[in-house]
């Protein structure tokens, strides 16, 4: 069993992910943090150096290439939009969509320490970060949901990952 999360950055997939993963005896797999492992520099200078379209092809290769069992995989928020990531995605084990309303992630990536490269230069306006968020929402929710679970991740409880846990058995 393979269990692959899904949704926009600042949605919780990886902490929920490792979450999941405890809980239900997985190992788990964060796919940025690999890339930028492999690569030996972060997503942020990943972008900078070699470009998106880089990256997007590491996502691609990785998943294409991807064949173990026992995994919760968390993706990056732009992973099923691109190269026909969702039918890979879809073929490897469960996808599950984490959803979140746009106001909630933009709090949330507001308070983010983390560098997000597309979503950087507009970290100190809470209006054009509004709007940007938006903007790339809509643009993936398409892709989003045709995950097999979609899932609405605010609040996060024990109860709650219960829930997703029942799920996606």
């Amino acid at each position: 069993m393979n269990i692959l999360l899904i949704g926009f950055m600042g949605c919780g997939k990886t902490t929920l992910g490792k979450k999941l993963a405890m809980k239900m005896d997985l190992n788990f797999i964060d796919l940025d943090e690999m890339i930028a492992e492999v690569e030996q520099m972060s997503i942020p200078e990943l972008f900078k150096c070699k470009g998106e379209k880089y990256f997007r092809a590491l996502e691609t290769e990785w998943l294409s290439r991807f064949d173990g069992e026992g995994y919760v995989i968390s993706l990056g928020g732009g992973s099923p939009c691109f190269n026909e990531n969702m039918k890979l995605i879809n073929s490897i084990g469960t996808s599950v969509y984490l959803q979140m309303n746009s106001d909630l992630l933009r709090d949330r990536l507001l308070d983010s320490k983390q560098k997000r490269p597309l979503i950087e230069a507009f970290k100190n306006d809470k209006t054009k970060l509004a709007l940007e968020i938006d903007k790339l929402l809509k643009g993936r929710e398409g892709f989003y949901n045709k995950a097999n679970i979609i899932f609405e991740a605010s609040n996060m409880s024990d109860t709650k990952l219960d829930c997703l846990v029942k799920l996606v058995m």
